[in-house]
């Protein structure tokens, strides 16, 4: 049976991996459009990235359509596509 000698190069790779992976894991993830409300919605941004311009019909209609429990919890929703609403 052989047994590995870890030298200083290994070493300092697995502590330089370590370190690089301990400092993703707290970089925060940016969403596209930030959290918006339903009476300020990016309009300007859904349009220029996405070519959607959301009718207020619309905003209205997703905005009732959500659920919400009284201990600050909510719902969500599957659309036939596959896509999730949380």
């Amino acid at each position: 049976m052989k047994t590995h000698k870890m030298n200083a190069r290994n070493l300092s790779a697995l502590i330089a991996a370590t370190v690089l992976l301990a400092v993703l894991a707290f970089l925060p993830a940016l969403a596209d459009e930030g959290m918006w409300t339903f009476d300020n919605p990016p309009l300007k941004l859904l349009k220029e990235k996405y070519g959607f311009t959301p009718t207020q019909e619309w905003l209205d209609h997703v905005r009732l359509s959500s659920v919400r429990f009284n201990d600050g919890g909510s719902g969500s929703w599957v659309s036939p596509n596959g896509l999730v609403l949380t």
